[in-house]
């Protein structure tokens, strides 16, 4: 039965005719393998392809990409990277196949944090304290602009100025992202589809930050990944592994540092309603401000 809204039974056609394409019931495994076929071969995989494809075509129209593509490989990566925050594992990878049938492509894998963010939610103040005064200083002032900003550990890599880097220009920003905030100097980090987006540092640890700063980038090698990092600091797997290490040490328990965006997220959450921002105009802004256009996923932090 269609929906009573029209934008939605429209993205529902939209999907349904695109793995329509890919469709062929009653061709075996063997056959499609051997023939180098990438089909939908079962009628329960291509409903669940069509729902999949459906929310990326949803995805598109809230970042103002045209619905019609092209479908490039850095915006479907996009997308699937911001369902790590979102899907369950399982999901994650059947959305992932879904996107690689459908528009023939090969995406690198996600990796779910919904476990992490369901089982180890956000730390209290006094925690985040006792765990960084158990890192390395190039560490703990990472762990803080993570805390501070809601980055995640592998953009630390990617930091720099905003009037060195703009961000991604092909995006429906708002106007009123850090309203009622810190004062703060205003950075870009690249996320891991390519997202170009701001942060803002607090005035204090972005001074410390800049005195890190490198005469020349840093080639880093990072979960196969290669960065030029602008500054001394960690980041990535290693710091996460920091983080979790040191809250072991501190605390007796594993708080994931991927848990810091929770904090970011209920924080500012405090500080824009306290403001008078409505609920659902602050749930707009702090989605931006991870990097997310659906605030739906930003709920996820606010468990």
């Amino acid at each position: 039965m269609n929906s009573t809204n029209p934008i939605d039974d429209h993205l529902a056609h939209v999907a349904h005719h695109l793995v329509v394409r890919k469709e062929a019931h009653g061709f075996s495994k063997s056959f499609c393998s051997e023939n180098d076929l990438n089909l939908v071969r079962s009628i329960g995989t291509a409903r669940n392809y069509k729902q999949h494809i459906k929310q990326y075509l949803r995805w598109r129209v809230e970042v103002a990409l045209p619905l019609d593509g092209p479908h490039l490989v850095q915006h479907l990566q996009e997308y699937l990277f911001e369902q790590e925050e979102y899907l369950q594992q399982k999901q994650l990878d059947v959305c992932r196949q879904s996107l690689q049938t459908v528009f023939n492509v090969a995406l690198e894998k996600a990796t779910s944090h919904r476990v992490t963010f369901l089982k180890a939610r956000a730390c209290s103040s006094d925690e985040f304290e006792l765990i960084v005064a158990c890192q390395s200083e190039r560490n703990r002032i990472s762990a803080r602009l993570c805390d501070a900003t809601g980055a995640r550990a592998h953009e630390l890599f990617t930091m720099v100025p905003s009037h060195e880097l703009d961000r991604s220009t092909n995006r429906p920003w708002r106007s009123d992202l850090f309203c009622h905030s810190t004062p703060s100097h205003i950075y870009t980090v690249a996320g891991k589809g390519g997202l170009r987006r701001h942060i803002a540092v607090p005035i204090d640890l972005a001074q410390a930050l800049e005195s890190l700063r490198l005469n020349t980038p840093m080639k880093v090698l990072d979960r196969g990944i290669i960065y030029f990092a602008n500054y001394d600091i960690g980041g990535g797997k290693t710091l996460s592994q920091s983080f979790s290490d040191a809250s072991m040490r501190a605390i007796g328990s594993s708080k994931g540092l991927h848990g810091l965006r929770h904090n970011y997220a209920q924080r500012r959450m405090v500080q824009l309603k306290s403001a008078g921002v409505s609920s659902g105009e602050a749930l707009s802004i702090v989605s931006q401000e991870l990097g997310h256009f659906r605030p739906d996923i930003t709920l996820t932090y606010l468990r």
